[in-house]
């Protein structure tokens, strides 16, 4: 029922998408907020080593990328609003065991936990705007979940710190776990009313995820969507709070602020994208390189800030560049729904966020290996470790070369011109 908002009527339909929006805010918050805001807190409470920290985030983006493609999988059989209340209510609780973690073991399982439901909560979501919603309108939605998504992380930057600071990160996402379960349940009371899904069929089949990972018009994004997002995400709730603190001299309190204006920007641009569509007669690359560009022009500005010992305020631009790239954010869902079948929307999403989110699990791994490599030339604080401007200079110089990988492959991206994929040429595939 593809576009038709005849049954169920469309107060209700309103509503739901607010209720899942909600899901999606505090979803985010919760991917957003660990380690990257409490990145010292947690090191100094427990006295682990900068990997074993960034792990706290990886380990639940490892879980989270590899659980998209079942996370699919299950949406486009079972329907959107069954997965998303499952695991909706998932991370609810992991989350709230999360403040309440006595030993490192729990934090690390209660991430986990986290992961699992908090894999399927945006491909549902995606999946029932492309059920509730004119074709037309999905990009335009889409970029208000993701803007509702960066909200939850603004959340998780300066007001987060201030917190923090304030009652402590127990209690302060405790609150936030709390929160999340009335949201949940506000979802279990509106959204079985929808009551609109048919599966397609009634076998289950890997099928139309190997037809959409061998189809060569894929590739491109694939690659766009691993490291575009991943360079991004890792900054941001990695160790871009942490660069920071450690090289530009900041308190806890103004490297938050810096990174909430990131967050910002980024999450303005995922409310507009969808529009600027309109702007460019429905095209969709422009807009795709145009994002690339900025986040390796970034990049590069970082690097050179790094080893010509900048001021604070060359940073500042830097992320600001870096959030500016998210323009791209909804038009990149949009144009790989747009080239694969209808049908099979779920995956074809999903893999995209698998990609997105195992970027940004390695790419974390990465960043915390590297500041390892550097804990003896570290000085030890109060407040934890700060890492020498080599370290850091290593970091970015990794993450501009393959920036340049992802330019190169996004100008091979396909133009759509909004249209579906029966509409599109047809392409080689692999054998």
């Amino acid at each position: 029922m593809h576009g038709d908002n005849s049954s169920p009527n469309r107060r209700l339909v309103k509503v739901a998408f607010v209720l899942m929006a909600g899901v999606y805010f505090f979803a985010y918050f919760q991917r957003t907020a660990v380690p990257g805001t409490i990145f010292n807190e947690l090191q100094q409470e427990w006295h682990l080593s900068a990997s074993a920290i960034v792990a706290l985030g990886s380990v639940a983006l490892w879980i989270y990328g590899a659980m998209q493609l079942v996370a699919g999988i299950l949406t486009d059989r079972l329907g959107g609003t069954r997965m998303l209340l499952f695991g909706g209510a998932i991370t609810a609780v992991g989350m709230t065991l999360f403040s309440f973690a006595p030993t490192p073991g729990w934090l690390y399982a209660s991430r986990a936990f986290t992961a699992i439901g908090d894999s399927f909560i945006y491909l549902c979501i995606a999946k029932e705007i492309s059920l509730l919603f004119p074709r037309d309108r999905f990009a335009r939605l889409t970029g208000v979940l993701q803007f509702c998504g960066v909200a939850g992380g603004m959340m998780a930057m300066l007001p987060f710190e201030r917190a923090t600071h304030r009652f402590g990160w127990h209690s302060s996402l405790a609150v936030m776990g709390g929160l999340m379960i009335v949201i949940m349940v506000a979802n279990f009371l509106v959204l079985p009313k929808l009551k609109h899904f048919t599966p397609p069929t009634t076998a289950w089949s890997l099928q139309p995820l190997w037809d959409i990972v061998r189809s060569r018009r894929n590739w491109p994004m694939m690659i766009n969507a691993s490291l575009n997002f991943g360079i991004y995400f890792a900054l941001q709730v990695g160790i871009g709070k942490k660069f920071l603190q450690d090289f530009a001299g900041l308190s806890s309190r103004q490297a938050a602020t810096f990174t909430l204006v990131m967050m910002t920007v980024s999450a303005l641009l995922c409310l507009i994208s969808g529009y600027l569509l309109h702007h460019t007669g429905g095209r969709r690359k422009p807009y795709l390189i145009l994002s690339v560009g900025l986040l390796l022009g970034a990049l590069t500005l970082l690097l050179v800030g790094v080893l010509y010992r900048a001021g604070a305020w060359v940073f500042l631009i830097g992320y600001i560049l870096i959030a500016t790239a998210n323009i791209a954010g909804p038009i990149g869902g949009t144009v790989m729904k747009e080239l694969n079948d209808d049908r099979h929307v779920g995956q074809a999403l999903a893999l995209l966020n698998t990609l997105a989110y195992l970027g940004v699990a390695a790419l974390l791994t990465l960043a915390g290996t590297v500041l390892d490599l550097f804990s003896a030339s570290a000085t030890r604080t109060a407040s934890g470790l700060i890492y020498p401007p080599q370290a850091y200079a290593v970091v970015f110089a990794i993450l501009t070369g393959l920036g340049v990988i992802s330019f190169i492959a996004t100008c091979f991206v396909t133009e759509t011109h909004g249209l579906p994929a029966s509409d599109l040429p047809v392409t080689t595939e692999i054998p």
